[in-house]
């Protein structure tokens, strides 16, 4: 049997939590996960912080029941599947919130993560990714 190999972006919808600005930030104050809560498939959910969120951020930043919670900084890559621990959480910036289609068990998606992480590709990619990134806009500003 061979699998068919997608892009993330054709599988699921994702994005980057809100920038923590006390100045800046409106809105109710509600709980929100860092970096430091998130280990591999679990979450450390000791001593929460809020930050200020509108209404029409709560989509885009909080978090469904399935959702993947993935790590930028620290231990790029490390993630946990949410299961509506907290009510109403939401994401700091540092994390990525990973939402599959229907056409994907998040569980799948965490397991190929945690594997990937584990052997160390996904610090590879992710390395090669960024160099690829940074070569392309260096090659469009000569």
């Amino acid at each position: 049997m061979k699998w068919e190999t997608r892009r993330l972006d054709d599988v699921a919808d994702f994005c980057l939590g809100k920038m923590l600005d006390e100045k800046k930030n409106r809105g109710e104050p509600l709980p929100y996960l860092a970096n430091l809560n998130v280990r591999w498939g679990e979450f450390d959910l000791a001593g929460l912080r809020e930050m200020r969120f509108e209404e029409h951020e709560k989509e885009r930043y909080g978090l469904r029941t399935g959702d993947i919670v993935m790590c930028e900084g620290g231990e790029p890559g490390r993630c946990a599947i949410w299961k509506d621990n907290v009510p109403e959480m939401m994401i700091q910036k540092a994390l990525h919130r990973i939402r599959p289609h229907d056409c994907l068990d998040s569980r799948f998606l965490f397991y190929s993560f945690l594997q990937t992480g584990k052997t160390g590709r996904l610090c590879s990619a992710i390395y090669r990714f960024y160099h690829q990134a940074s070569s392309q806009t260096e090659s469009r500003q000569v």
